[in-house]
C-alpha cells in the first residue's frame, strides 16, 4: 500500500477531484473546532493534501509529542504523592505492581 501511495500521481483530474474531496471532508469534520485554523490557508485552492499535512503538523507534530512526554516524565519522576488523591490510593499502586489489577 505504501508503494502505491508513493507512486501515485499528484496531477490530473482524478487527483484534483480526490484532493478537493479530502479538503471538504476535513472541513466538515473539523467544523467550528479550534483545529479548523490549521487548514484555512488551503481554502481558496481546496487543497486537501496540504490541509491534511498542515493538520498533522499542527496537532501531532514533534513539539506536541515532546510536551506530552515531558509532562509524563515529570509526573513519574518529580511529582510527589500527597496521599490526598482518593482516586489512586497507595494500595492501588501496590496491587498494580504485583499484577493483581
Amino acid at each position: 500500500m505504501e508503494e502505491l501511495i508513493e507512486y501515485a500521481p499528484y496531477t490530473g483530474p482524478s487527483y484534483a477531484q480526490d484532493n478537493a474531496t479530502v479538503y471538504r471532508l476535513l472541513q466538515e469534520i473539523l467544523g467550528s473546532t479550534i483545529h479548523m485554523s490549521s487548514i484555512t490557508r488551503h481554502h481558496c485552492s481546496i487543497n486537501g493534501r496540504g490541509a491534511y499535512l498542515d493538520l498533522v503538523l499542527h496537532t501531532m507534530g514533534n513539539l506536541k509529542w515532546e510536551k506530552t512526554i515531558e509532562a509524563a516524565e515529570k509526573a513519574v519522576t518529580i511529582d510527589k504523592w500527597d496521599r490526598k488523591n482518593a482516586r489512586y490510593p497507595l494500595k492501588f499502586h501496590n496491587l498494580e505492581a504485583q499484577g493483581s489489577i
